[in-house]
């Protein structure tokens, strides 16, 4: 990827106002660009702010600066299962101290998942919201890497002999 793509790719990414669309790992945000394997995604959806202590643009900002955290959890169901796919909605609390507290989980994805996700909200940390506490909810979803054809046939190095 040349400099002038990946400033593009992130200008892309920083522009999205709705739903921010993470590879799970390498690219962007990973580790090892050069691996050519189908990679998990991440989105994060739009969050519902109740409370005007808190913009939610910096509520989004701290979300997303800690999606790692979302992608492990995400990665560690896939361990178990490759096909797993599905959604995740976090509620939560943002009180005095910019602190997170009862934080609640739900969605399609198995138990272990959603609790994952759910302590990892409870580890973040917000500025300190104006006057009262800030409820949020957050969506999240997650989808499984897409293998071509020629790649998942068993024994098949992707290349002709």
């Amino acid at each position: 990827m040349t400099a002038s793509s990946a400033v593009g790719v992130a200008t892309t990414v920083a522009r999205s106002a709705d739903t921010s669309e993470l590879s799970a790992r390498g690219g962007l945000w990973g580790d090892d660009t050069a691996d050519a394997r189908p990679r998990p995604s991440i989105s994060v959806g739009v969050a519902t702010v109740v409370g005007s202590g808190l913009p939610p643009e910096v509520v989004k900002r701290i979300v997303r600066q800690n999606v790692g955290r979302f992608r492990l959890c995400y990665e560690q169901g896939l361990v178990k299962d490759a096909a797993l796919a599905g959604n995740v909605e976090v509620s939560f609390m943002i009180v005095k101290d910019g602190s997170v507290s009862s934080v609640k989980g739900k969605g399609d994805l198995p138990d272990e998942v959603i609790a994952c996700v759910s302590r990892a909200f409870k580890e973040l940390s917000f500025p300190a919201p104006e006057g009262k506490p800030v409820n949020v909810k957050y969506p999240i979803s997650f989808s499984a890497p897409q293998l071509a054809d020629s790649a998942s046939a068993p024994g098949s190095s992707g290349s002709a002999r």
